[in-house]
This record gives C-alpha cells, structure tokens and sequence, in this order.
C-alpha cells in the first residue's frame, strides 16, 4: 500500500481568477489521466489555507495498492504557470489515523 499525496505549484501567493481557473483546469485534467490509468475515479479539492498562504490538495482515495502507485507515481500535468504532481511512494503511516 501507498499513500496518494498531490502537490500543486505554485503552492503559495495570492491567487487571482485566472490562477484559480488553472488550478481548476489542472485538476480536471489530472483526474481524467488518473482514470485512464488506473479506472479509479480520484476525487480531489484544492484547499487554500488564509493564514498560512498555502495550498493543499486533499485527496481520496488516499492509499492506493503497489501497483497502481507505480502507474501513478510522478505524474504531472500544467497549465499555464500552476503545476499539479502525484507522490505515491511512501508507506502510510496508519499509526497517525
């Protein structure tokens, strides 16, 4: 088992309507790829935290079985300046559940 971590960059800053579109955009279009590789339906929401001035996508599901991780791992897709990476290689850490 592997824990799904999708980063997005950039991951701090103001965000204008354009940026938000991207990110938007970005994330469709991760899903989409994500589904034909695997045939899992990822759901995802791009958070934006206030006080710290970060984003955060969350994910689910969030752990996925060896061998989709190696579908998945690296993965990327852009648009525009906003980028959008999958990590799945790391063991979850259940103990924090």
């Amino acid at each position: 088992m592997r824990e799904v971590v999708i980063s997005v960059y950039p991951d701090t800053g103001d965000i204008d309507d354009t940026e938000w579109n991207n990110i938007e955009r970005c994330m469709e279009r991760l899903k989409k790829t994500l589904k034909e590789l695997t045939g899992i339906d990822f759901k995802m929401e791009v958070e934006y935290c206030v006080n710290t001035d970060e984003r955060v996508v969350s994910v689910e599901p969030d752990v996925v079985d060896d061998e989709t991780a190696e579908k998945i791992n690296g993965l990327t897709v852009r648009c525009e300046r906003v980028e959008m990476e999958v990590t799945a290689e790391f063991s979850p850490d259940f103990n924090s559940l």
